[in-house]
Order: C-alpha cells, then sequence, then structure tokens
C-alpha cells in the first residue's frame, strides 16, 4: 500500500511532534508549521502548484534538521517549560 499524507495531516503531525518536543527549538517549529500550514491553505484555495512548492521546501527544511540532536527530550511534569 501506499501512505500518503495530506498538507493538513501534515500540519496535525507538526504540531504534536513540537508539543511531544521530538523537533528541537521553537524557531525550528515555527518555520515548519508555518511553511506547512501556507500549504494546506494553497490546497484549499485549489493553488496545488504553489501547495507542492511548499511542501518541497518543507522536506528540506525537516531534512536539515536531521541529526541535530541524537535523543529526543520527552516532556515530563518536571520538565522545565521553555520560554517562546
Amino acid at each position: 500500500f501506499k501512505v500518503q499524507a495530506t498538507a493538513a495531516s501534515l500540519v496535525s503531525n507538526v504540531t504534536r511532534a513540537c508539543n511531544e518536543r521530538l523537533i528541537d527549538g521553537r524557531g525550528s517549529c515555527n518555520a515548519l508549521a508555518a511553511t506547512v500550514g501556507r500549504a494546506a491553505l494553497e490546497h484549499t484555495e485549489g493553488d496545488h502548484a504553489v501547495e507542492q512548492n511548499l511542501l518541497a521546501a518543507w522536506i528540506d527544511q525537516l531534512e536539515s534538521l536531521r541529526g541535530k540532536r541524537s535523543t529526543p527530550r520527552p516532556r515530563t511534569a518536571s520538565s522545565p517549560t521553555r520560554a517562546t
């Protein structure tokens, strides 16, 4: 079978990953969320060429983060809150 993600599902996944601190840094989270959020908007508006370009850029952003942190930091009740 083939898995196909939508821009809308990617927005949800980025939000979850940031909330679970699987993506390091608020700036990275904001940049990823902004790009994929815009892609979802372009999809809704029917501009699929722009959506595809934005998703390609989003993939580049995501791949640039690969290897920047070796272990995820799970959020616990005693974990300090990051400043935004």
